[in-house]
């Protein structure tokens, strides 16, 4: 019995050492499927569907890279409306919280800031509806259209 348990602990110790993202369930994707989904920062209000998801990430983001196929397998399968917008350096960032929420209700491009990748916005009615950072919270949302 008890070389069984020290085997099975060796097991699960070897597989937490291991600094990989966690599984997802999703099937891998990458940005490439979703190519006509992406768009650059100044369209953000050009899109001829008056409520949808605006999505910030950063190919190197260790949090966009945990959510990526949950993301993208949203957008294949049309759940709602979404778009890519890949985050660079002429996109307003680094903003706190408190500044992102005063941009509630803004159908200004210029106030489309980006706190930190990924981050989620809903436009509903040409207008900035929600902005959310946090990938828990990203996934939440998502829930909520499929």
């Amino acid at each position: 019995m008890k070389k069984y348990f020290h085997l099975l602990s060796i097991l699960i110790l070897c597989g937490c050492s291991n600094n990989e993202l966690p599984s997802s369930s999703y099937p891998e994707h990458q940005y490439s499927e979703i190519a006509d989904l992406m768009i650059t920062y100044d369209r953000g209000f050009d899109i001829d569907e008056n409520d949808h998801f605006l999505y910030f990430y950063s190919e190197t983001c260790y949090y966009c890279k945990q959510i990526k196929d949950e993301v993208i397998d949203f957008a294949i399968n049309k759940h709602f409306p979404i778009y890519f917008i890949q985050a660079n350096d002429s996109i307003p960032s680094n903003h706190n919280a408190e500044e992102i929420n005063q941009t509630i209700k803004s159908n200004d491009v210029n106030d489309l800031f980006v706190g930190a990748t990924p981050q989620l916005v809903l436009i509903e009615q040409g207008r900035i509806a929600k902005s959310i950072l946090d990938t828990i919270y990203i996934e939440l949302e998502l829930s909520y259209y499929r």
